[in-house]
């Protein structure tokens, strides 16, 4: 398996390396008669020095058996800077049901290995295998890789002591996560050294939180969530725990959903408001950590260095497993109370999805029936087609009903389950001029604004508290295949969009339809957002095009209301020619001389040098 081999190649440091410079670089077998295309990167300038604008791009949640990987493919037509990965750049799943995959061959082909990862050669091949994909191939020979892990690098919903899906029978989870972190390290453009980790039976400092200066204009802080101070969510834990506490859908089940909403009484209020109440103090336990103690201080002495040397923006990928702006919340009734809907058909639509979806019919009245509205591949199928409400979608719909009625958190594997670091992490960098975090997890693409709220008034006020200050702007990239929330097949998806925006009052923009990646370009007096989405990953055969976009002015000295405004698409390059050559991408013909190169060459055009000579 030649591209094994190649993982010995990529085991070597970069030495000597000058800022604010072009390189190339390629890879070459040991034994000197395969040559890999060839890459690309830039460097910025030293931290203080003069630039003027930077153009990059970020991405999250590529699961290989759902679908190619466009979305990469199609960022590697832009001329960036960097790109980042902000978690599950691969996942630990095995063959769960391979008439649903899209890329789906029977073993012993397609996804490698069949089962879930486990041991160390299970996670370096199923490194080995996204590295085959020519979408992620591409992106990899544009630009430079900033990443980050989150969950599926390890195991799902991982935390510094356990994980969802580590079960009696397979690798001891201390054992799985030191396999995991070894092959992340070796595949990965990240600093570790494993002889630093401790015995495998203590949590282990995982803490490769680390931060990028970009001359005068930005600096990037990456941040380590799951695996060093995180405790356990509570929630999706591991099925064999005693402690996990009942998911917030299932909890609500016996109390509404045998109910309509109209029927609901004051005992059903009651019932509902405990519930809540309950959840509340849950998420507000103080022993309950995302970035632990250690993290928050490095974020707040790194907030007063860039405070102390006047650099204007702060860049905070937030890579949490789920997105801060968001509640996990969605507010069906509340759309119907709003004018969200574009016009009163759509109002009138919406109003008959929602009685459809909530009422039994009356005695002798035929069923009610939906249309389903899934638009990932795994669905197409049944795309559009026509249901019948059975008992369980009235029993699921009202339940979703009643979340948004009574502000019930759904997800405790999210800033919301840990709302003191959350307000600790949000208390230190909104003393920054301009922060903004970056996020994936969620397999969607939202937009908005975050507030500092003080967890004591979630209990005291309940989930939503949108009178709290507004500290910064988030902005979070849909997946690159993973499904999302167009996964939910029974709310049409606009009604769906509109039912997070009820909820949410900071929130700008919802999209759950489509997959794709964030495309940002920043100058010292503005950011410039795209959101760029890919037609299907069903097939290589895409259109690539900018969705919505975003522009959010520089403040100055921290001074002035942080805005978003309405921005403007730009061209998409390539937009419709999917999986062409590009220069990088051609592999040319070369005459090896020399031994093996043991440093990347600088060079201001394609390079030539004493190891490799173009034919």
């Amino acid at each position: 398996m030649k591209y094994l081999v190649l993982a010995a190649a990529i085991l070597m440091w970069a030495n000597g390396l000058k800022p604010a410079t072009d390189y190339w670089f390629n890879f070459v077998l040991v034994n000197g008669t395969e040559v890999s295309p060839l890459g690309h990167f830039r460097l910025p300038p030293n931290a203080g020095a003069n630039l003027d604008s930077l153009k990059y791009a970020f991405f999250s949640c590529s699961n290989w058996p759902t679908g190619y990987f466009n979305a990469y493919d199609q960022a590697s037509k832009y001329d960036l800077d960097f790109w980042m990965h902000l978690g599950d750049y691969y996942y630990e799943y095995g063959i769960s049901d391979g008439s649903k995959d899209v890329r789906w061959e029977a073993p012993p082909q397609g996804l490698q290995p069949s089962g879930d990862i486990q041991s160390l050669d299970d996670y370096r091949r199923r490194h080995a295998l996204y590295r085959r994909d020519p979408g992620l191939q591409a992106l990899s020979a544009t630009a430079a890789l900033i990443a980050i892990w989150d969950d599926h690098e390890f195991m799902n919903n991982v935390w510094s002591g356990g994980a969802q899906n580590q079960y009696p029978g397979e690798v001891e989870y201390w054992q799985r996560r030191s396999n995991a972190l070894r092959a992340y390290t070796e595949w990965m453009p990240i600093r570790w050294n494993m002889t630093d980790t401790p015995a495998l039976n203590v949590p282990a400092n995982y803490a490769i939180n680390r931060t990028f200066d970009f001359g005068n204009l930005a600096t990037l802080f990456m941040l380590e969530d799951r695996v060093t101070k995180r405790t356990q969510a509570g929630q999706d834990s591991n099925e064999f725990d005693p402690t996990e506490i009942t998911d917030p859908d299932v909890s609500a089940e016996p109390i509404v959903g045998s109910l309509a909403p109209s029927d609901w009484n004051s005992t059903v209020d009651a019932a509902m408001l405990q519930l809540q109440q309950q959840l509340n103090i849950k998420r507000t336990n103080k022993s309950d950590l995302m970035l632990g103690p250690n993290q928050i201080a490095w974020i707040q002495s790194e907030t007063q260095r860039l405070l102390l040397y006047a650099v204007d923006k702060i860049l905070m990928p937030n890579v949490i497993a789920m997105i801060v702006i968001v509640i996990q919340l969605q507010d069906y009734e509340g759309v119907l109370q709003s004018a969200m809907a574009p016009n009163d058909a759509v109002q009138q639509y919406w109003q008959e999805v929602y009685d459809n979806l909530t009422t039994t019919p009356a005695a002798g009245a035929p069923n009610h029936t939906y249309q389903t509205f899934a638009t990932t591949p795994s669905s197409l199928s049944k795309y559009a087609s026509i249901q019948n409400v059975t008992d369980s979608v009235l029993t699921s719909s009202r339940v979703d009903v009643a979340l948004g009625r009574y502000n019930i958190n759904n997800d405790f594997d999210s800033w919301q389950g840990y709302l003191w670091d959350r307000y600790y992490f949000l208390g230190n960098i909104s003393k920054a001029n301009n922060p903004t975090i970056y996020s994936g997890d969620s397999h969607d693409f939202w937009t908005g604004y975050l507030t500092l709220v003080n967890p004591e008034e979630y209990v005291t006020n309940g989930s939503n508290v949108p009178t709290s200050p507004i500290v910064a702007t988030e902005f979070d990239g849909g997946s690159v295949s993973s499904d999302g929330g167009s996964s939910t097949d029974t709310w049409p998806l606009d009604y769906s969009n509109a039912a997070w925006m009820a909820a949410n009052p900071n929130m700008v923009h919802v999209e759950q339809r489509y997959k794709g990646y964030v495309y940002v370009e920043l100058t010292p007096t503005n950011q410039h957002v795209e959101q760029i989405y890919v037609s299907t990953i069903a097939s290589m055969d895409y259109v690539g095009f900018c969705g919505v976009a975003f522009d959010v002015p520089a403040r100055v000295n921290g001074s002035g209301e942080i805005v978003i405004n309405p921005g403007k698409c730009g061209s998409v390059p390539g937009a419709t020619t999917p999986y062409k050559s590009s220069g990088v991408l051609v592999t040319p013909t070369y005459t090896v001389s020399g031994v093996k190169p043991t440093s990347i060459q600088a060079g201001t055009a394609m390079p030539t040098d004493s190891f490799l000579t173009a034919a």
